[in-house]
Formats: C-alpha cells, structure tokens, sequence
C-alpha cells in the first residue's frame, strides 16, 4: 500500500513510511476507508472509484432494491432452513454466491436474474439431471424479484460494498442495517476462503474477532451456531467492519 500511498501524494515511499510510523491521521484514513488498494489505482488511473460511482447513479432506486433484498432475508420464520437459529440455509446461500460469482465473473450482466444461476448450478451437481425439472424451486432464490436482482448484481462485483456504504449513510432501518452487516461479513468470510469447510469458517471468524476484541466479545449459551454469534456480536462487527474484514484479508495473504 506504501507504493500506492506515494503515487497518491506524489511523494517517496520513504516520507509516506515516515507518515505512518508517526501515526499521521491521513494515513489513518486511507487504512480506515480503502481496506483495500484496488480502489485507489482505480482512482489514480481513472479519477473515479467504481463502487462509489455505482451507489451515487440512482441512488433511491438503489436504495429500494437493497430493501428489497434484505427484506427477502428479515421475512423469514423459524420455521424457514433460512431461521437465524441455524447455519444450514445461510451456509447454502453464500456458498451458493461464491459458485454464482465463479460464474458471471467480473462484469455480472445488467439484468442478471439469480435464480436462473442458482437452478443451473444445481442441476449441474445432480447425478441424475434428467430427474431435475425445470419448474424445480431453488430456496431463497426463488424469492428474487428485479430489486434484489439488482442489489445482488452491485454487491457481488464490489464485495457487498455498496450495502456497506448504504449502512454507514443510515439508508436503513435498524433490521436491515444489521442483516447488511451479516451479509457483507458473510460473503467476504466465505468469497476469501471457499476452500474452508463451515466449521473452519465459523472456527476463523470467531478467532479473528476474539484477537482483535478479547474483552468485548459476546459469546451466546448455544456456541454451535455462527448466525446467533455474529447477531450477538454485530454492534461491534458495524462498529470495526473494516478493520475486521482487513485483518481477514491480510490472513489470507499470509498464507
């Protein structure tokens, strides 16, 4: 990042080496609001941010289809595999994402309906695709209308960063600010390590936040569950969001 840091000053890396050991607040702030440098050689090459430029272009639109979106996931009963009190229906959902991400690659196309990934990805992992019907109803996905498309699409090019920035601009209310924090932590958590089972996710997270919070995370009766932990925990996941998702990307760098 120094490297980066230099060409955006038009300094030396040395004097922007410097600026850090000194703890300067304006490399605080790269740190805290560009975890990731992509956006700023984005911005260096084209004087534009991608992300940022996506959430500003129809911003109500936008905003509505996030709603739309999230509201899928608040909907749910206990009843539903997608209930808060397990893992099984979001462990499906986001490992679901990864495979649909795989798929579209980086430029998902305008109008990308989810579903129709979804159901080709399974059909493709039957062993008897002749038996798979066509009508077959994909859980959750099913429930996608054009909004949560539409959210879907923003969110898996820019790693749910575009929800993350509608969180921190109060675009929602209480319910779904936290269900967009779970999501954006999810799809990181598993879009970084695919190769994870969900015991060694579950396992990662819960280290990552316990080495950089020891006296502040909540552990709930039940510690089977990663949903209830992270809903326990998801004041102080809104409150160091990037600072968490950093640190998960610098572990996987290390490997």
């Amino acid at each position: 990042m120094l490297k980066t840091y230099s060409k955006l000053f038009q300094n030396t890396i040395r004097t922007i080496s410097n600026w850090k050991a000194e703890n300067r607040p304006i490399v605080a702030l790269l740190e805290y609001a560009f975890p990731n440098k992509e956006d700023l050689l984005e911005f260096l090459e084209t004087g534009k941010i991608s992300r940022v430029e996506l959430c500003r272009e129809n911003e109500e639109e936008n905003i509505y289809a996030h709603i739309q979106y999230l509201n899928i996931f608040l909907n749910q009963d206990e009843s539903s595999r997608f209930a808060k009190s397990s893992d099984y229906g979001y462990d499906f959902y986001f490992s679901m994402l990864i495979k649909i991400k795989n798929m579209v690659g980086d430029t998902p196309e305008p109008f990308m309906n989810v579903n129709e990934y979804a159901w080709l990805i399974l059909y493709q992992s039957v062993t008897e695709p002749s038996s798979f019907s066509q009508n077959e109803i994909v859980p959750i996905f099913n429930k996608f209308g054009c909004g949560a498309n539409k959210a879907l699409r923003m969110n898996l090019k820019h790693n749910f960063e575009p929800m993350i920035i509608m969180a921190k601009e109060n675009h929602f209310n209480k319910e779904e600010r936290k269900e967009a924090y779970i999501h954006a932590l999810s799809y990181n958590l598993y879009s970084l390590y695919p190769e994870k089972s969900f015991e060694e996710k579950k396992h990662l997270i819960k280290s990552v936040l316990y080495a950089l919070f020891p006296t502040e995370v909540k552990e709930i009766p039940n510690g089977v569950f990663l949903n209830p932990f992270i809903e326990e925990n998801i004041n102080l996941i809104e409150k160091n969001y990037d600072t968490i998702i950093k640190t998960l990307i610098e572990k996987k760098d290390q490997k």
